[in-house]
């Protein structure tokens, strides 16, 4: 019911090893959004222990620190999970959910400068390009309208989208441009859709 792969003839009672447990608790975190992940593999001392499928799952965790490993780097994957480690995990989970759901910043892009450069391609037509910083070239930045005013300008309508949920991109500044021509009567001016 919740989108979680949990098979319908289940034994609620059941005992429930540690990394079934936190590939539930991983696979329900990821009903509630995309979370940033720093590609880095934690050595496990037992790692020989875990399960293939469940490997994401477990580094994910520690990862995010939603449980710590003991001093000699032990996780314990086929220990039976106790009612406090699940309740402390589960909490732990919660409050990284909550913390990077609720205050979910606004994108740097909404605040960046538009460069507006104008090219003459003939006496009667301009050709105007749009240049914005983004935080990672997964962020999309397009020209959707041309309004033409009174006054003499054209203002050049753009939209920004997010990247898509569930890629990786390299967190490097890149140039995005998009090119519109309109008659060389007018001003071109920039402005984001809402």
């Amino acid at each position: 019911m919740n989108g979680l792969n949990i098979p319908a003839d289940v034994d609620p009672n059941a005992t429930i090893t540690q990394e079934q447990y936190a590939d539930l608790l991983i696979h329900a975190m990821d009903t509630k959004g995309t979370f940033p992940v720093i590609e880095m593999l934690i050595l496990l001392t037992d790692e020989d222990q875990v399960s293939p499928t469940s490997m994401n799952s477990v580094q994910r965790i520690y990862l995010h620190g939603i449980a710590k490993l003991d001093e000699k780097q032990m996780a314990y994957p086929k220990r039976e999970m106790s009612r406090g480690e699940a309740a402390v995990w589960l909490h732990n989970a919660i409050q990284f959910v909550e913390t990077h759901t609720a205050q979910k910043p606004e994108p740097p892009v909404e605040r960046g400068e538009v460069a507006v450069a104008v090219e003459r391609v003939n006496d009667d037509v301009n050709k105007v390009t749009l240049t914005r910083q983004m935080p990672s070239p997964g962020y999309g930045f397009a020209i959707t309208d041309n309004r033409f005013k009174d006054d003499g300008t054209a203002v050049i309508a753009y939209s920004v989208s997010e990247p898509k949920p569930g890629m990786l991109y390299p967190q490097v500044l890149t140039e995005a441009k998009a090119e519109t021509y309109i008659s060389s009567k007018y001003k071109p001016v920039a402005a984001q859709l809402r």
